[in-house]
């Protein structure tokens, strides 16, 4: 059965590949792959051949999407909810601050802390500027790519110790530790509410998802190879 993992035909056989499973002929993976889009072709060969040729190639194309989205505001929040009927409604922070699901007790208060907030993201200028973007999408091929091994127990999960099993406290025994936010910012170099608020949002649904669809993609195209054995 065809899978990811056979993209790995496209490599040089290693001296041991006797004692291996057999590969599926890399011409057929070619076939198949010819049937994906250039991206997601390059980032198959990237991940799963680890070909150093296609890392920019793959960089370029997430850079081109991340240009042609409008970072500021994020539209799936309450702040730019709130920026949208305090504008519309002449200027009044407490009728937005109600409009957004805040209580009559807490409005002005948080009529208050949005409207200064907006007032001092109007000085800032506007969009996210090209080199953060740069930093968004390399961040993004970085964590599509990595194996995302546990840092703490190397990928092992479990470990015996004096005949005792004992499950790695970080990863919780899966051998993998998804990347935090705390990491995402200090890669990018911005505050945990900047990313939460202006980057998070298209981050994840349009830049890392486009690594999802890629190798939806891919799948897909893999899958030619078992119906042209039945």
């Amino acid at each position: 059965m065809a899978s990811l993992e056979s993209i790995k035909s496209l490599t040089v056989k290693p001296p041991y590949a006797e004692f291996l499973s057999p590969r599926i002929p890399w011409e057929d993976v070619c076939m198949a792959m010819a049937y994906c889009s250039r991206e997601a072709s390059a980032f198959g060969r990237l991940k799963y051949a680890l070909d150093p040729t296609c890392y920019s190639k793959t960089w370029n194309a997430l850079f081109k999407i991340a240009l042609k989205i409008k970072w500021y505001p994020n539209q799936d929040t309450s702040y730019s909810r709130f920026i949208h009927k305090y504008i519309d409604n002449g200027g009044n922070a407490t009728q937005a601050a109600r409009y957004i699901g805040a209580s009559e007790v807490s409005a002005k208060n948080m009529g208050q802390r949005y409207k200064h907030r907006f007032l001092c993201d109007k000085k800032k200028p506007a969009g996210v500027s090209k080199e953060l973007l740069s930093r968004v999408s390399r961040l993004a091929l970085e964590e599509s790519v990595s194996p995302a091994c546990c840092p703490s127990c190397s990928g092992r999960g479990k470990f015996f110790i004096e005949d005792k099993m004992f499950e790695c406290l970080s990863c919780q025994g899966i051998g993998r530790k998804a990347i935090s936010d705390k990491m995402r910012c200090e890669f990018l170099g911005v505050e945990k509410n900047e990313f939460k608020n202006n980057i998070s949002y298209n981050y994840h649904n349009f830049i890392l998802g486009k690594t999802y669809e890629w190798e939806r993609e891919l799948i897909l195209a893999l899958r030619r190879l078992d119906e042209d054995e039945e």
